[in-house]
């Protein structure tokens, strides 16, 4: 070091070659530090990327709700439920009311498609009114659903009486009588039955499950239905102990004569 210092073109020259290293080093730690370096996100880029990355959450399905409230037999009642459904604007799918045997005691089926939580809540604010007894949610229950229809249905097609219908007089009646014919098998297989007849139409009366109505609804109306009037659903529990099976359909097979069948 003495030695350098005494010879100060070399010591000069030294000192150039270290400052040349230091300022070329800086320089790839600036130029790093500028380019490798991740920029620091700001609080909206933030919240996007949260936002971003979260799973969607999906509403909950709406599931078809079977309620059953018991309550006094007096004016008003009605509408003060209708009200508190409305009030939630509910998709009721049907609400009846009627009285009982005992003559203050009315009993009200209302059928929702809607969530869980939401009926849950609803069926808590029923339960506060002062006419109502109780409040039965059946969904998911062992019950009995019936619901009545009564159908007037066209002997001459496309729901038109005889007077309004186009067909000439020597084809009406082999056209009625065939209608006629299908609509009471089809009434049979369906398990209903005829309550009226006239020259122009019939009226068919059936007791089944909301599904097996819109079916046999579905299959008369090529014929022409006139009018048609639904009850509703009417609901009721099951013993515990019943080991009955509602579904189970039952169908006469025909016997097979065994002479008649090939040999072999």
């Amino acid at each position: 070091m003495f030695r350098l210092l005494r010879h100060p073109a070399l010591g000069q020259r030294c000192f150039s070659q270290i400052k040349a290293t230091y300022t070329s080093s800086s320089k790839n730690a600036l130029y790093k530090k500028s380019h490798y370096s991740k920029p620091e996100k700001t609080a909206e880029e933030a919240v996007n990327n949260i936002l971003y990355n979260t799973p969607v959450r999906y509403p909950p399905e709406a599931k078809r709700h079977l309620i059953n409230c018991l309550v006094r037999n007096e004016p008003g009642v009605l509408s003060r439920i209708s009200s508190i459904l409305a009030a939630r604007d509910f998709n009721i799918e049907s609400i009846i009311c009627a009285k009982t045997d005992i003559s203050e005691l009315s009993r009200m089926t209302i059928v929702l498609n809607e969530s869980s939580s939401t009926v849950k809540q609803a069926i808590r604010q029923l339960e506060d009114l002062v006419p109502v007894w109780a409040v039965l949610d059946y969904t998911g229950s062992k019950i009995l659903e019936r619901e009545l229809l009564m159908a007037k249905i066209s002997l001459f097609g496309n729901g038109v009486e005889k007077e309004t219908a186009e067909v000439a007089s020597t084809q009406a009646p082999l056209q009625s009588q065939t209608t006629l014919l299908a609509l009471s098998e089809l009434t049979k297989l369906f398990q209903g039955r005829i309550i009226d007849v006239s020259p122009d139409n019939i009226v068919i009366e059936l007791s089944a499950k909301c599904q097996r109505i819109d079916a046999f609804l579905a299959l008369i109306k090529p014929y022409g239905i006139i009018e048609a009037a639904r009850s509703g659903s009417m609901i009721m529990s099951r013993s515990t102990h019943s080991d009955y099976v509602e579904e189970v359909e039952t169908t006469s097979q025909p016997q097979v004569d065994m002479t008649s069948l090939p040999p072999g």
